[in-house]
């Protein structure tokens, strides 16, 4: 009888001691998958990501010369936009970035692409086509060729689920000048939708466009096209719901530029990036 007592007396503590022990166990699982995935950023995905500087670019006239050429306007405002993108993959003397298209469209500009390893590049070619989603494709040729840790880059594409943990990484701005590199996690909050985009929750910014959006196993789900913006009743104010991006699927870019670029004839550089294109790799 007094066993018995005994044994009941101290059920609880057992109970709270299994509890702490399953508690301490959640804590050092969380701990490793932390650790997993700093690493997973810091080998992969940092290297695949670049930031992105665009400038317009407009036709001029030398007021002694009369002469006509191309240059970057010096004053202020000539600062398009800061973005972000990703490295597809690389020949032996260029490598091919996706970003979203509203990054480098809309008349001539000038891309200068900072890489992983400090590298500023300012030799590079925006390929336009007929793409049906919001994206584009830079070519960005170095002097002297590519970079060691970036001439067997891959990238491995993947189909993000609701609910799928994810990663949304890119060159955000911090002041007028400096773009730092800028981790955020979340989650996929809808199903993909007929325009191949899907909401997602992470803090997402006006200079987050062409940011990468990985799943935990450092597969390229998709690009931050923009955020979502609510309107408020009776107001003509617009805000951006905060923790909330818009994304667009990778896969669906990629089906849609191989469809395209095999379609336009002639295009020299549709094969080019057509080539590197198929080095990636979709699971």
């Amino acid at each position: 009888m007094r066993r018995a007592f005994l044994f009941f007396a101290l059920l609880p503590l057992l109970i709270i001691g299994e509890g702490r022990a399953e508690t301490a166990s959640i804590a050092v699982a969380d701990r490793e998958r932390a650790v997993e995935v700093r690493k997973l950023i810091n080998d992969g995905i940092r290297r695949h990501t670049v930031s992105l500087t665009v400038y317009d670019v407009y036709d001029y006239r030398d007021p002694q010369k009369g002469e006509r050429s191309q240059g970057r306007e010096l004053g202020s405002g000539t600062l398009r936009i800061q973005g972000s993108g990703e490295i597809v993959g690389c020949s032996k003397t260029e490598c091919l970035i996706i970003t979203a298209g509203h990054v480098v469209a809309g008349g001539k500009v000038q891309v200068s692409v900072r890489f992983s390893n400090g590298q500023f590049i300012h030799n590079t070619e925006v390929l336009h086509h007929l793409q049906r989603y919001d994206y584009s494709f830079i070519f960005v040729r170095f002097e002297g060729g590519v970079p060691p840790e970036y001439q067997n880059i891959r990238l491995i594409v993947g189909d993000g689920q609701l609910l799928d943990p994810i990663i949304v990484a890119g060159y955000v701005m911090r002041g007028e000048s400096q773009a730092v590199f800028s981790v955020h996690q979340g989650e996929i909050n809808t199903d993909l939708m007929a325009d191949n985009t899907a909401l997602i929750s992470a803090p997402v910014t006006a200079s987050s466009s062409g940011s990468g959006v990985w799943n935990t196993d450092g597969k390229l789900l998709g690009i931050v096209k923009s955020f979502s913006v609510v309107m408020l009743k009776d107001r003509d104010i617009k805000m951006a719901s905060p923790g909330s991006g818009i994304m667009l699927s990778a896969r669906g870019i990629f089906d849609d530029t191989v469809r395209s670029l095999r379609d336009i004839p002639n295009c020299s550089r549709c094969q080019d990036a057509l080539s590197l294109i198929h080095h990636t790799r979709a699971e």
